[in-house]
C-alpha cells in the first residue's frame, strides 16, 4: 500500500524546564520517492487501503492549540489509483505546510479510461496546484487522442482547465467561497448528436460562487461560452467558418446524489458561412 526508498523526519523537544510538558513535535518531513496504492469508487470516495484507518483517526484527532503541523516536502511520488475505469498513474512533486497543500506538480501517464457511456485515450495530462492566501489556483492539461460518448465523440484534441477557487476544508472536503474556472477544448474531428465539425475549438468559463464539496455542491454565477468550426456537417446544414457564441448572466448548477442540474436563460448567436 506504502513504500518509500527515503524517509526524513525532523523533531522539536518540548521540555519541562521551559514552562511546557514534556513532549515530541514533527517539524518538517521529507519522503523521497514513495509509492502509494489508492482505489476511488463510483461515488469518488477515496480508499488508501490498509492505510485508510490511520488517516481516518488522524483526521478525527482534534489538533493541539497553537501547535502548527509539520512542513512536508514529497519528492518523486507515484500514485496508482484503481477506478470504475482502470489504473490511473499520476507521479509529481508537492510540498505541503501545516496541513495545507502549497505546491503541486504532477504529471498523469498515458491512459485508457473506460466506464459504460465513456471512453478516453489519452497520451496523458500535466497537473499544478499553488495556494495562494486562502484560495487555490489550479491548472489541468489534457492531451485527448480519441474521446467516445453516446452523445459525443471526439478525435486528435487537447483540453485546458484553469480553475481559481477557494482552499478547501480537507476535514470535511468542502469549500466556499468565490469560484473562476475556465475551459478551452480543441479538437481535429468531433460529433455533437447528428452533428459533425472539423477544425473545432470552444471555450467555456464561468464566474461565481461555489458551496460543497465533490459528491454534492452548489454554484450560483454567470457563464459564456463560444464555440468555432472550420467546418460543420448536419442533417440539414452544411457550413463553414461556423461559430456559435452563449451568454448566461445567471445560471445555477447543483449536484448531489450523482446527479448534475443547471438552470438558467442564454442567449445564443450563431454564425456561418455556407458550405
Amino acid at each position: 500500500v506504502f513504500a518509500a526508498d527515503r524517509l526524513e523526519v525532523a523533531y522539536d523537544l518540548a521540555a519541562p524546564w521551559n514552562g511546557e510538558r514534556f513532549g515530541i513535535q514533527t517539524k518538517a518531513v521529507r519522503l523521497v520517492r514513495p509509492r502509494v496504492l489508492a482505489s476511488v469508487d463510483e461515488k469518488g470516495q477515496v480508499r488508501f487501503g490498509a492505510l485508510q484507518p490511520l488517516i481516518d483517526e488522524a483526521l478525527k484527532t482534534p489538533r493541539k492549540p497553537n501547535v502548527p503541523g509539520p512542513a512536508i516536502l514529497v519528492e518523486d511520488a507515484r500514485l496508482d489509483l484503481a477506478t470504475p475505469g482502470g489504473r490511473l498513474r499520476v507521479t509529481g512533486d508537492a510540498s505541503l505546510d501545516d496541513g495545507q497543500l502549497l505546491r503541486l506538480d504532477g504529471r498523469l501517464a498515458p491512459l485508457r479510461y473506460a466506464v459504460p457511456d465513456l471512453a478516453l485515450d489519452s497520451k496523458g495530462a500535466i497537473i499544478t496546484a499553488r495556494k495562494r492566501g486562502d484560495r487555490l489556483t489550479v491548472e489541468v492539461s489534457l492531451s485527448i487522442d480519441s474521446l467516445e460518448a453516446s452523445a459525443a465523440d471526439l478525435s486528435d484534441g487537447a483540453a485546458k482547465l484553469s480553475a481559481d477557487l477557494p482552499y478547501p476544508d480537507l476535514a470535511r472536503m468542502a469549500a466556499s467561497g468565490p469560484l473562476e474556472a475556465r475551459l478551452a477544448l480543441r479538437a481535429d474531428e468531433g460529433r455533437v448528436g447528428e452533428t459533425q465539425g472539423r477544425g473545432l475549438a470552444a471555450d467555456l468559463s464561468l464566474a461565481g460562487r461555489v458551496d460543497g464539496g465533490l459528491n454534492a455542491f452548489a454554484f450560483l454565477g454567470r457563464s459564456r461560452g463560444a464555440l468555432r468550426g472550420e467546418r460543420l456537417s448536419a442533417p440539414a446544414m452544411e457550413a463553414r467558418a461556423a461559430s456559435l457564441t452563449l451568454e448566461a448572466p445567471r445560471v445555477t448548477i447543483d449536484h448531489r446524489q450523482g446527479r448534475t442540474t443547471a438552470r438558467g436563460a442564454a442567449q445564443a448567436d450563431l454564425a456561418a458561412a455556407q458550405a
